[in-house]
């Protein structure tokens, strides 16, 4: 297969990459650094965009051989109330979480017609209300449900949502968050595509932490 990890330079996007390489799958990254990583073809992307990133990605996905599975990681934490957060951040948050996976999703179909398998990777949060993470968590939750959604297309044959605690990555390094319980990237990579090989055409997966355990939530 060839798959395409939005997100995939770093964090759970890097560890899933090199699984699916290792399992044998053409791999392309996108991210902002090159990780360097043997057997993975990166591309810069910077999602960071504002009015252009619908343009951006439809430039950006036409350019791209028929993709395989498409799985969506990219995101960044955000702390702040309603009013504490600037309109700025608000938009970037939302680009990032929710109106990016959105346009990738829309225009691969777009150009190829079918998609074998969509991979969400979501949060805890999107289950959790916190007042302090409110567009973070509106951005995962959104994503949740569009991916849900999608399932019911009929030229989407697998749709994953992954619903993973905190990790130990670098998302979290300007941040106070004590990560000392946080799950190991490439063990949760491993429960994600080992979730993959089950006979689902839309399954909801929990990757909890402390203790690291996975549920599978639901599949149809």
């Amino acid at each position: 297969m060839r798959s395409l990890i939005i997100g995939g330079t770093s964090g759970l996007g890097l560890e899933l990459a090199k699984i699916l390489r290792d399992q044998g799958d053409e791999v392309i990254i996108t991210g902002r650094k090159n990780p360097e990583e043997r057997g993975l073809q990166f591309q810069r992307l910077d999602l960071d965009l504002g009015e252009q990133l619908r343009s951006v990605i439809d430039t950006f996905v036409s350019a791209l051989p028929e993709i395989s599975r498409l799985i969506y990681c990219a995101g960044f934490y955000q702390e702040g109330n309603i009013t504490e957060l600037e309109p700025q951040s608000i938009s970037k948050m939302l680009d990032v979480s929710l109106n990016a996976p959105i346009w990738f999703t829309r225009e691969l179909l777009q150009n190829q017609g079918t998609l074998k398998e969509y991979i969400a990777i979501t949060s805890t949060v999107q289950e959790v209300p916190r007042e302090r993470e409110i567009i973070y968590s509106a951005g995962k939750a959104g994503f949740a449900q569009f991916a849900n959604s999608l399932s019911l297309d009929p030229r989407v044959k697998k749709v994953m949502v992954v619903i993973p605690g905190g990790m130990k990555t670098r998302f979290w390094q300007a941040t106070k968050h004590d990560i000392a319980t946080f799950n190991d990237p490439t063990w949760v990579a491993k429960q994600i595509t080992d979730a993959l090989a089950i006979d689902f055409e839309y399954a909801k997966v929990r990757i909890l932490r402390n203790p690291p355990r996975t549920e599978v939530v639901e599949t149809r």
